[in-house]
């Protein structure tokens, strides 16, 4: 009976000691939690990747064989990619967190903040090789990937093609509000660069790179190319544009896509053009006049746009042809705000408000088919989203319609 008295006991002052040992959670611990992020693996399992970063700073970016071979962390490390052959990975390093704070503390120019470093590492040769000062980086599935510099690599005095002579000033470069792209293979080591690029696309097999060139004059000239990488051959597609954007590859990377616009408005305009490898240049697809396009309608660079899977499909957005901003004469004090709402509206003043910004960049989707060439609106005011199937193949789509039931949703309460 003592004995048994005696083990209680001791299992008393166990528990009140693991008890006293154990720490509060409150809001005084949030700071030290850390969180676990972008978790990764590669094709066949063998390699996996992911990041620990506190709730405040800078994380760290894991790299290991799940054979427990090799392991490796990477301070500041992001924005992973495992390369198809899984011999390598390809991530960004950011800035130190603390730096970037100081300086928006001090509302420095974004030209002044440090910019990201690339890293390319190997895993199996526990290699590391860094580029530092890059904006963006974009890979294939092949070993091919491509990077942004973030600076103007040319050299003081180009080829005279590419440079203006004065007989006082020598040789100048051509002005541009691009930077250098390069084009790597890192087994081979081979890097071919791009002058002047502000935008690029690699496409996904690796085997043609798209990028956006700027001459800066009286205004921001850009001009777009395709490069074959097996045959090194380059195809203008259009140039002296104001703006080009949302390059879109279809599934098999053998149609692009592309939004781009003359209009020197500060509102713009948009068209939308067409290019694939049997043709010689890039041609206008879809803007307002295209038959089908509702009245005053045209083609939106808010909007996303995609080809179905099959690539017979082409998805966008569309909306009211930008008006301009009439010239403001008046002084801000002068100026009159007045909010007027009436009880049939189909949402109340406040959510308007609150929706406004949204309401403003709303786009309809519509489609358009290649072989009939006949475009389509699947969206308008009554049904406000529609969803496709089967990757865009499909026959059917699924649309949503809530407006028959906003002011429902609104005064009657409670809910059924």
């Amino acid at each position: 009976m003592l004995k048994k008295i005696g083990i209680i006991f001791i299992g008393l002052i166990h528990f009140t000691t693991f008890s006293q040992e154990k720490k509060k959670i409150d809001h005084t611990v949030y700071d030290s939690w850390n969180s676990i992020a972008d978790v990764k693996q590669s094709v066949s399992g063998k390699l996996i990747s992911y990041q620990i970063n506190p709730l405040k700073g800078d994380g760290t970016l894991f790299v290991e064989l799940i054979d427990g071979s090799k392991k490796r962390s990477f301070a500041r490390g992001s924005n992973l990619t495992i390369s198809k052959s899984e011999e390598f990975v390809i991530f960004q390093i950011k800035p130190q967190a603390d730096t970037v704070r100081a300086l928006k503390l001090a509302k420095a120019k974004e030209d002044k903040f440090p910019k990201d470093s690339l890293a390319i590492y190997f895993p199996k040769t526990d290699s590391l090789r860094i580029i530092p000062e890059i904006k963006s980086y974009q890979l294939s599935e092949s070993v091919l990937f491509a990077y942004l510099s973030g600076n103007d690599e040319r050299k003081d005095c180009p080829a005279k093609k590419k440079c203006k002579i004065h007989k006082k000033k020598g040789c100048e470069k051509e002005k541009t509000s691009g930077t250098s792209l390069h084009l790597v293979n890192p087994i081979t080591g081979e890097d071919l660069s791009f002058d002047c690029v502000t935008d690029y696309q690699l496409s996904k097999s690796g085997d043609k790179l798209i990028y956006i060139t700027s001459k800066e004059g009286d205004e921001d000239t850009l001009s777009i190319h395709v490069y074959y990488t097996a045959t090194q051959k380059t195809v203008h597609l259009l140039k002296s544009q104001l703006d080009i954007d949302r390059i879109t590859f279809d599934e098999a990377d053998e149609q692009l896509v592309f939004m781009h616009t003359t209009d020197t408005n500060k509102r713009k305009t948009y068209m939308l053009s067409y290019w694939n490898s049997t043709m010689d240049s890039a041609q206008v697809l879809i803007d307002s006049t295209t038959a089908g396009m509702r009245e005053n309608y045209t083609i939106s660079n808010l909007s996303s746009v995609s080809f179905s899977e099959n690539g017979e499909r082409l998805f966008f957005g569309t909306n009211l042809i930008v008006k301009q901003d009439p010239k403001d004469t008046l002084l801000e004090d002068e100026k009159v705000l007045l909010d007027v709402w009436g009880g049939t509206d189909l949402r109340i003043q406040p959510q308007q408000l609150k929706e406004k910004k949204a309401d403003e960049k709303k786009t309809y989707r519509t489609i358009y088919t290649f072989d009939n060439k006949k475009l389509v609106h699947l969206e308008d005011e009554l049904v406000t989203r529609v969803t496709s199937v089967d990757q865009g193949n499909g026959a059917f789509g699924l649309g949503y319609a809530s407006s028959p039931y906003s002011i429902s949703t609104t005064w009657d309460y409670p809910f059924k």
